[in-house]
């Protein structure tokens, strides 16, 4: 009996195999879609990446979405699976998973497949559980998994035959090494079935060998007795934690791009070493005016109240836009709408630039979660006074769609 537990195929290549041409516009082409023929060397040595060198780079496919995709999404069936020992993010994991299909691009079921692979075998008798938006909205507070787990090896081939008795089109596959093999062997009995389903592999650990990579650019502008704790100085996290900071928005000095990085020694060395080969340093300008910034008290002070003053303009004018949402920004650097009652993004987003002749970002590029929210930068106006005239625009637009859409 062929077992989760049989050898994965030895590739040469690192390519993921395509399931047949993809002929279906992406509903994400517009904002996110990468090309997918695009591929990133994973090597900086320049004797292995010249042209005509043998053996040639190891390379990998550009991760991303794509412009064309194989699958209908008005047509598709997900289903997700999580597998071996519990750690943090497998219910964040889940929830971004429905949201993306759900949100960006319509799948109208997403199945949840409980206690790992066991909950394809039905002499498990498990039922699966249905996977909607307001199912998963809140789980990512919480550890552990709302699907349950369990470890060992299953038929590779009654997990096809149940992916093919359920309508599956896509399978989600969450867990470690030993859950990794048992999707290429899944992957391969579906193939030699000639079927065509995704199995695609999302991988975890539990054995606390991840980096933490931190952006804290706004951490200097944080209001209301908010306390910011930086996640490096939690217990056993310096070892394993990047934090980056940007001097560019925590100091008013946007448009010089400049920054730092700190680490341990173990993650700062590895980082040099590929540095000096593709990053330049910041400019002599950038340079002197941080350092001029950082030793001038009064700059720092009276930036932090800009933004204090800047962030409550902005809430006092546009959050009573009707149709809007809007909650007081933490920081002082932006604020995010909730238009989902007036459009999706884009068409507000356009619409605002139309009719208020000013750009905002739209939500989508951070995210699935984005769709129906904008992403206001407050920060970047000379004066409280050209903020005002700015926000009052936006909000005259969005008042002007609000009566066109019926809500004001």
């Amino acid at each position: 009996m062929n077992t989760c537990e049989a050898t994965p195929s030895a590739a040469q290549e690192i390519r993921i195999q395509s399931l047949g041409t993809p002929e279906i516009d992406s509903p994400l082409s517009r904002n996110l879609a990468t090309a997918g023929e695009r591929r990133v060397v994973f090597t900086v040595d320049e004797e292995l990446v010249d042209e005509g060198a043998a053996p040639r780079p190891m390379s990998f496919e550009l991760a991303g979405p794509r412009d064309r995709i194989y699958f209908d999404p008005s047509k598709t069936k997900c289903a997700i699976v999580t597998c071996g020992g519990l750690c943090p993010g497998i219910n964040d994991v889940i929830r971004a998973i429905v949201m993306t299909a759900y949100n960006a691009y319509r799948v109208p079921s997403v199945l949840g497949i409980r206690y790992g692979l066991q909950g394809f075998i039905p002499s498990y008798r498990y039922d699966v559980r249905e996977l909607a938006p307001r199912d998963v909205e809140g789980i990512h507070e919480f550890g552990g998994t709302i699907l349950g787990t369990s470890r060992g090896p299953q038929s590779s081939s009654e997990i096809a035959t149940a992916l093919e008795r359920l309508n599956i089109s896509a399978l989600f596959i969450i867990g470690g090494d030993g859950t990794m093999k048992a999707a290429a062997s899944i992957q391969q009995e579906v193939a030699r079935r000639g079927k065509h389903i995704s199995i695609v592999g999302i991988p975890k650990t539990i054995d606390n060998d991840l980096v933490l990579v931190c952006d804290q650019a706004f951490e200097d502008h944080i209001y209301d007795g908010i306390e910011f704790v930086a996640p490096c100085t939690l217990p056993g996290m310096w070892e394993r934690t990047l934090t980056v900071c940007s001097i560019s928005k925590g100091i008013g000095l946007s448009g010089f791009r400049i920054g730092y990085i700190y680490a341990c020694d173990k993650i700062m060395d590895v980082l040099y070493g590929g540095a000096v080969n593709v990053l330049g340093a910041a400019c002599t300008l950038s340079s002197l005016g941080a350092i001029a910034a950082i030793k001038d008290k009064e700059h720092m002070r009276s930036n932090y109240e800009r933004l204090e003053r800047r962030r409550r303009l902005a809430y006092d004018i546009l959050s009573t836009a009707p149709g809007v949402e809007m909650k007081m920004s933490e920081s002082g650097i932006l604020s995010w709408l909730n238009i989902s009652r007036l459009g999706t993004s884009a068409e507000v987003a356009d619409y605002i630039m139309e009719h208020a002749k000013i750009m905002v970002n739209q939500g989508t590029p951070y995210g699935a979660q984005g769709e129906g929210w904008l992403r206001i930068v407050t920060a970047c106006f000379a004066s409280d006074e050209d903020a005002a005239v700015r926000f009052e625009r936006i909000k005259a637009a969005l008042t002007r769609l609000a009566k066109e859409k019926g809500i004001a």
